[in-house]
């Protein structure tokens, strides 16, 4: 008999597959200790074909005793692991700019606490670099952002430790100088009507142009993304005003945001 396998307080679906009706079927739980705690749910999918939702708070293995209107016809095993991680890093090392702030994600184990995570950028001469650890959206998230500013070129290395699992890996960052980007408009006299598109066509050399986007500042302050499409080393900034005024186009790019000489006017 295959045992199903899975990690502390994550969801496990079981088939099950029995001609009975949903409401003579039930699945008794047992703990490690052979102690029953209670059922799990039990979904009907089609006729004959179930979903057992388990899960389970504590490692070990536990058992499902599969009734029908009372009587245990079948045992289902499931095994409740220690949960390790290790990080799936990229084939080829990272790429991080000299002076702009650079992110890792980090996917750990469900409950990791935030003050159990240590990791610093150390560059290989040995000059090491402040790492701030961080939450990726509410404090209850799996995911951790790693951040740091290389100050230096060269490679940089972050060795990841987990409190009770030790190290599970580690993340190399390549730090070069920013490319100097060539910004050049080819088209576009920078006026229009309300409610009328206007296009910035421009010439960029320097950056990938495919992690470009542009941000527009409004005559109310307001934030707005305008429409960016390239073809080969030209790109379309599309944008509506909807009101009056003069607006303010900044791109942003890999390397961080960068204004060039934009600005729409609105009459």
């Amino acid at each position: 008999m295959s045992i199903n396998t899975t990690y502390p307080d994550t969801p496990l679906s079981i088939p099950l597959n029995v001609k009975v009706p949903l409401g003579d079927l039930s699945a008794e739980v047992l703990n490690p200790q052979g102690q029953t705690i209670g059922t799990a749910p039990i979904t009907q999918k089609e006729e004959g074909q179930y979903i057992i939702e388990f899960i389970a708070h504590e490692i070990g293995q536990y058992t499902l005793n599969i009734k029908i209107k009372g009587d245990v016809k079948s045992t289902v095993p499931v095994n409740v692991e220690k949960q390790t991680h290790t990080l799936s890093l990229d084939a080829e090392t990272a790429t991080a700019y000299v002076g702009s702030e650079f992110e890792y994600v980090l996917e750990l184990p469900n409950h990791t606490s935030i003050t159990g995570v240590r990791a610093v950028f150390k560059h290989s001469e040995g000059h090491e670099e402040e790492t701030k650890v961080s939450q990726q959206g509410h404090e209850n998230t799996n995911n951790f952002v790693l951040t740091f500013v290389p100050t230096k070129e060269g490679l940089y290395t972050a060795i990841v430790e987990v409190e009770g699992q030790g190290v599970i890996g580690e993340i190399k960052v390549n730090a070069v100088q920013p490319p100097k980007i060539s910004l050049k408009v080819t088209k576009g006299d920078g006026e229009t009507q309300v409610g009328q598109e206007h296009t910035y066509t421009l010439s960029v050399t320097g950056i990938d142009l495919n992690h470009l986007s542009a941000s527009v500042k409004t005559p109310s302050g307001e934030t707005h993304q305008a429409t960016v499409s390239v073809s080969g080393e030209n790109v379309d900034i599309k944008y509506t005003p909807s009101a009056p005024g003069e607006y303010s186009i900044n791109l942003q790019s890999e390397v961080g945001s960068f204004s060039g000489p934009l600005s729409l006017v609105a009459k």
